[in-house]
């Protein structure tokens, strides 16, 4: 049996036809990766880009322009209004147990974020947010040989879609104590594809095709909670927690499974369907969502130096799809330990040297990913690093702009895997804040 060969695609051509369908389109052509078949496909990056450089550290962090909407509990300390737009892409290299291997790259629009306090000097703060949750992606041929018929056959796999969120977020404070929500829509789409193709010459045996559209969607909601510690005249100690429980999708699939033929006229290559074999179309079922939880600390000195860790969960043996259930041979349940740190030179906006004033960040994190092939789990490790430069000072003009940067190197899988796959990532947020609702006095 041949090695899994895979096509690069890359992004799609947008016009104007606003934000959203950008959005939308671009997580449909989003990286290509077999083991996107399983389940509803690969977990997307779900922190936004100043946690992502800090190993994805984000369940006690807070302060007042980052909307983390990991912990909703964070949004009580928004002291500005922002708006948070992240842009990710990168690559992948894809190797088997035979050191052949292959590439492909993405890009895509990460997540769109509003966040805005609802109380003067902080303490009660809104959020609106649109994120990905999963990607389907994938595009495999596969050659093999039938030795009871001594025929070959070609496999062509292919499958896209995946899953998104748009929630509305409150936090709240009460002395040293925060706590938050998010509500929202689940929602998305899942396509699957298969074929069988024989030799023209072949006798007796028909093209096969079998095409699966998913659509499904439900409410959700997500509960955090943050405590801050005072150890010191400089120094705190910030405890989060936060998660969900499962989540039931009412869902409906188009199947349909076909013999066909091509009719060899380069003029018309689309296959021509020759006898259907079963088609049913609406059929209603749920798909479970997975349940997460994790909880984490910060340390941190009045915003010159942060270090934190986390460790979260993610329930993935909760998961099924119209009553099916994955084996333990593929999913399980993930978990992650997260550790970063971040340094900031100078607080002070008035300080003269611009990089005094850059955030610095680095990270770790490691973990076993939800998938489990042919009995072994897979491991995962990354790096990530990144910076956050200010563009405007908030003192002279009222507004403040910062870009985060956050670069992830890293490895999923090993040699007891099928395949093993190494991966380059890197997002840009750019967060735009300004003060809102101000009353104006005249004299």
């Amino acid at each position: 049996m041949q090695f899994w060969k895979a096509k690069r695609l890359f992004g799609v051509k947008c016009t104007g036809a606003g934000i959203l369908l950008a959005f939308f389109a671009l997580q449909a052509t989003a990286q290509n990766s077999p083991y996107s078949r399983f389940g509803l496909g690969d977990a997307s990056n779900s922190q936004n880009a100043a946690n992502r450089a800090m190993g994805g550290v984000s369940r006690a962090y807070a302060d007042g322009q980052t909307i983390n909407f990991i912990n909703p509990a964070s949004y009580s300390q928004l002291q500005l209004t922002t708006l948070d737009a992240g842009l990710e892409g990168g690559s992948r290299r894809i190797t088997d147990q035979n050191d052949k291997s292959f590439n492909s790259g993405y890009g895509t629009l990460s997540y769109l974020l509003i966040g805005m306090p609802l109380k003067t000097g902080g303490g009660w703060g809104l959020t609106f947010g649109l994120t990905p949750r999963t990607k389907v992606n994938y595009d495999i041929h596969q050659q093999d040989s039938l030795t009871n018929v001594g025929e070959n056959v070609g496999y062509l796999y292919q499958g896209n879609g995946g899953t998104y969120q748009a929630f509305v977020g409150t936090g709240f404070r009460i002395k040293g104590f925060r706590f938050g929500v998010n509500a929202g829509y689940l929602f998305g789409s899942v396509n699957h594809n298969t074929q069988a193709i024989y030799p023209q010459d072949s006798v007796g045996l028909y093209n096969s095709n079998i095409t699966s559209r998913t659509s499904f969607g439900g409410f959700f909601w997500d509960a955090g909670m943050q405590v801050h510690v005072k150890m010191g005249s400089k120094m705190g100690l910030e405890l989060g927690v936060s998660g969900g429980t499962k989540t039931t999708l009412k869902g409906n699939t188009d199947y349909l499974a076909e013999t066909f033929y091509n009719t060899g006229d380069p003029a018309d290559p689309s296959p021509q369907n020759l006898d259907t074999v079963s088609y049913v179309k609406g059929d209603r079922g749920n798909v479970v969502y997975p349940g997460h939880y994790g909880f984490g600390l910060l340390l941190h000195d009045n915003g010159h130096w942060t270090v934190g860790a986390d460790y979260e969960v993610s329930t993935w043996s909760d998961y099924s799809f119209f009553g099916k259930v994955d084996s333990l041979d593929y999913l399980q349940d993930s978990w992650t330990l997260r550790v970063g740190a971040q340094y900031v030179p100078s607080t002070s906006p008035l300080s003269r040297s611009y990089w005094s004033m850059v955030a610095y960040r680095i990270g770790f994190y490691t973990g076993r990913d939800y998938l489990r092939y042919g009995g072994e789990n897979m491991n995962t490790y990354a790096f990530s690093f990144g910076a956050g430069l200010p563009i405007r000072n908030f003192t002279r003009n009222g507004q403040y702009t910062i870009v985060n940067t956050a670069f992830e190197l890293g490895k999923r899988g090993g040699t007891a895997n099928p395949l093993s796959e190494t991966f380059f990532r890197a997002t840009v947020g750019f967060t735009l804040s300004d003060i809102w609702f101000i009353k104006r006095k005249y004299r």
